[in-house]
């Protein structure tokens, strides 16, 4: 058990934490390229500006947790449960959130650029001015969901539900819609 852990500017590269109890620990600013955190219990632990290229958080708990700032290219949260977790600004490339439960997360801001969210759990989300270009929402609940201008050029939402969701002033440059409809080039807010 390492609940309250302090980690802060640690070099923590390739380490092993798996099913490891880490709640409201601190990994800010913490080198951790390549860490397994698998399935671990971390709800309101801290990852501000922390490197995590590549590192696994599958079926984690981390509710209420805090990635402000990081650089996490490749991360995996597949199955993970991040209710209400901070990815403002955090650079999020190719990072896989399949099947994810980011209900009211939020991730103002962030570079999300070919990330994955099959089968996610969207709701009520912020994804303002988010760089989300060529990222797969497919088969996602993405229902109040906030796009306020996110750059969506060439992302798909094939069967995704976007009841409700706001996109003004969101790019959709060739963005694929739910009913598989793709938008011309010039569609700004709204697919034409």
């Amino acid at each position: 058990v390492l609940d309250g852990a302090d980690f802060s500017g640690a070099l923590l590269e390739d380490a092993d934490f798996n099913f490891a109890s880490l709640r409201d620990a601190r990994f800010d600013a913490a080198r951790m390229s390549n860490a397994r955190l698998v399935a671990i219990k971390a709800p309101g632990a801290s990852f501000k500006k922390a490197l995590l290229y590549g590192s696994y958080f599958s079926r984690a708990v981390l509710e209420n947790a805090d990635f402000t700032g990081a650089k996490a290219k490749r991360v995996n949260f597949y199955d993970a449960k991040l209710n209400s977790v901070d990815f403002s600004g955090a650079s999020l490339e190719k990072a896989n959130f399949e099947r994810a439960q980011l209900v009211q997360a939020v991730f103002k801001g962030s570079v999300l650029k070919n990330a994955v969210f099959l089968w996610a759990r969207l709701q009520r989300a912020n994804f303002a001015q988010a760089e989300m270009r060529e990222a797969q929402l497919d088969k996602s609940d993405c229902r109040g969901t906030d796009f306020t201008q996110a750059n969506l050029t060439q992302a798909s939402f094939r069967e995704a539900d976007i009841d409700e969701s706001i996109f003004t002033g969101a790019i959709l440059k060739n963005t694929i819609w739910s009913d598989y409809r793709r938008c011309r080039a010039a569609s700004v807010g709204a697919c034409e």
